[in-house]
């Protein structure tokens, strides 16, 4: 089976990568290349930070706990890219809940992390659904579960 479709670690590593891929593709779009090219705004800098933040947790925590997480969507016989897509905005959030509470006991930049939450939700989102076209467990026989 392993010649036929992407092995797990791939999909797990690949699909953050993407994921944040179409962010700053979108991040560019909407902040325009002009001004990021030309090093002009603050606004540029900063989305690329967020972007640089975003990319490097979901690659993270892909690694780590995307393995438990499609084993549990396997064992429970959800194979549809639906239930990787909300698996992975769950994820994110739950992730943005930790970061944001961990920094605001320590008296942090928890503000700039809620900056972040419209950025790492989607972000969670796109990587679910980019390991699901990747690795396609709706194509998996009865019985084969990673």
């Amino acid at each position: 089976m392993a010649g036929k479709r992407p092995s797990l670690l791939a999909a797990l590593a690949l699909a953050p990568l993407a994921a944040s891929a179409v962010i700053a593709l979108l991040v560019w779009i909407t902040v325009g290349f002009g001004s990021w090219a030309g090093g002009e705004g603050l606004h540029a800098q900063i989305l690329v930070g967020v972007f640089s933040f975003l990319a490097s947790f979901s690659l993270v925590f892909s690694l780590t706990f995307g393995v438990l997480v499609h084993g549990e969507l396997q064992k429970r016989g959800r194979r549809g890219w639906i239930s990787y897509t909300i698996a992975g905005l769950i994820a994110a959030l739950a992730v943005m809940i930790v970061l944001i509470a961990y920094a605001a006991t320590k008296g942090g930049v928890w503000p700039v992390l809620l900056f972040a939450l419209p950025f790492a939700l989607p972000t969670g989102a796109l990587t679910g659904v980019f390991f699901w076209l990747i690795r396609r467990p709706d194509r998996d026989a009865p019985g084969e579960s990673l």
